[in-house]
């Protein structure tokens, strides 16, 4: 049988972008060969490969057919993918589908070795697996913030940025590229943040774990941690300076970037830390330590 393949997924975005896309190629391959072993399949995949690498639009099709079966063939055996087929999709018609190598092989990686040995694989029942999830969960809602964290810093290099007569230059767009990225990143990983949540809803349900109780959203929420109150004071004090900036007139390029920047970011923020995930994360933390206490 055909073991799971396992990699860094930090190590393997370095060296991706060492080799210009050589250690990619390599990469991808493992990938296809570990949605082949999970329907016990040891036949070659040369002809995938290939097909990935020179048949246009291929790459869309894979993705959404290989990343419902990785979903499925889970979902079968008692386990749970955070990745989806349309989360893929989505990714690949935008480019970043190295963001969906990321994601899979962080739910190949959570994969205990001796799955691979069985018929079957385990539940998130086990203590390993509870830690492994809570890592998930716990990833999926930083890489979020990530995400429109890095379209904040798009948006605060536009003073520097050069409006020829044709127009922006390659440095412009690739700071418009830079935002909608990230913007596109926030949302894929919001939404399997809001996946993972359901999975670990329902193992508090199960094993009698406290489950935060139902809240306003986040966006219309204030105060609900130490953390939140914090960063909402923030978006209190940026909001009445940028109202200040268009009371007294103020057009300074850089004071309207710099209200705009921190308006933005105290606002995400504060969206995310009001929010049932932050809520989730901390409930689920609390549990698995109770847990784990209780077995000392």
């Amino acid at each position: 049988m055909i073991p799971i393949n396992k990699r860094n997924i930090a190590t393997s975005f370095l060296l991706s972008i060492v080799t210009f896309g050589i250690y990619l190629i390599y990469w991808e391959y493992l990938l296809v060969k570990n949605t082949r072993t999970i329907k016990r399949d040891e036949s070659s995949c040369t002809g995938e490969m290939l097909c990935l690498i020179f048949v246009p639009f291929y790459s869309l099709y894979w993705w959404f057919t290989r990343g419902k079966t990785v979903k499925d063939e889970f979902a079968n055996r008692g386990y749970s993918a955070t990745g989806n087929e349309i989360a893929y999709l989505v990714l690949g018609i935008f480019g970043l589908s190295i963001v969906s190598m990321a994601i899979m092989q962080n739910d190949f990686n959570s994969l205990p070795s001796e799955s691979t040995k069985s018929n079957s694989l385990p539940s998130e029942s086990t203590k390993s697996n509870q830690r492994s999830a809570l890592k998930k969960f716990r990833l999926f809602f930083y890489l979020s913030i990530g995400g429109f964290l890095l379209a904040a810093a798009a948006v605060a290099v536009i003073p520097l940025l050069q409006v020829g007569v044709k127009g922006l230059d390659a440095t412009g767009y690739t700071v418009g590229a830079l935002f909608w990225a990230g913007i596109l990143c926030g949302i894929v990983f919001l939404i399997l943040t809001g996946e993972q949540r359901k999975q670990i809803e329902t193992v508090l349900r199960e094993k009698g774990g406290q489950t935060p109780e139902k809240a306003p959203l986040g966006v219309i929420s204030f105060f609900r941690n130490r953390a939140a109150l914090i960063v909402d004071i923030i978006f209190f004090l940026a909001v009445i300076a940028f109202v200040l900036l268009f009371v007294f007139q103020i057009h300074n390029a850089w004071a309207v970037i710099a209200s705009l920047e921190i308006l933005f970011l105290s606002f995400v923020m504060h969206c995310f830390l009001n929010g049932i995930n932050y809520k989730y994360i901390k409930a689920y933390n609390k549990y698995i330590k109770s847990k784990e206490q209780g077995k000392k």
